[in-house]
Parts: C-alpha cells; structure tokens; sequence
C-alpha cells in the first residue's frame, strides 16, 4: 500500500512538536552540554575542497575543522574560543 502524502497542516504540526522536544531536551540538560546545530551553504565544488582539506590535509573531521576556524576568528576580535562538542548524534547513534 502507498503512502499517503502528508498535508501541510499536519507537516507543520509534525514540525512544532519536534522544535519543542528539542526546547524541552536542551532545558533538560546541564547548561553546559547542550548543543545547537549551525549550517552552512556552499557551492558543491567548494563543499569538496574544505571536505578534500580537512581529511587529507589536516587529517581532521569538517566538524573540527570548522571549530577550529570559527574559534581562530573569534580570538582575532578578543573572544574566548570556542569548544568542539563532536560530531555526535542525537540517541546516543555514532
């Protein structure tokens, strides 16, 4: 049997429900430990070039990568760093 195409009300509703579990499991967690996802939008060819750079080159994960950038840039301007939670995934999946 097919599946049915979702409507968008319920889409929505799908939607706001999983923002406030995310809401609720961050309020949950020590101040410290919880994490929010950052995206960034490149072009494919240079998607390949910092992914090409970071594993080969610096034999490093885009995660860590990106941190240690953002990091290097913040103390430039007199910030703090900051930390590398991982890469890690939500349910305890690796």
């Amino acid at each position: 049997m097919a599946k049915q195409p979702i409507t968008p009300t319920a889409f929505m509703a799908k939607r706001a429900e999983q923002q406030e579990e995310r809401r609720t499991e961050a309020a949950t967690q020590a101040p410290g430990d919880a994490c929010a996802h950052l995206q960034v939008r490149l072009y494919y060819e240079d998607h390949e070039l910092v992914r090409r750079v970071a594993k080969r080159d610096l034999q490093s994960s885009i995660q860590a990568f990106l941190v240690e950038a953002i990091s290097a840039r913040l103390q430039e301007l007199g910030h703090a760093p900051i930390r590398d939670p991982g890469a890690g995934r939500r349910g305890g999946q690796e």
